[in-house]
């Protein structure tokens, strides 16, 4: 399994999505991403559809 990939957790992630990060030329870039239950309801965070 892969781990939470945002900053700081060691929990185990259970869900995959996207993230948007600011890029050069301030355009957002969607990054994707795994969380945890407690990140993955980050508002900022959008869950994968596969």
């Amino acid at each position: 399994m892969f781990k939470c990939q945002f900053r700081k957790c060691d929990k185990e992630a259970t869900t995959k999505g996207i993230v948007f990060v600011m890029d050069k030329g301030d355009k957002d870039k969607p990054v994707e991403v795994y969380a945890c239950d407690k990140h993955k309801k980050v508002t900022s965070f959008f869950e994968s559809i596969d």
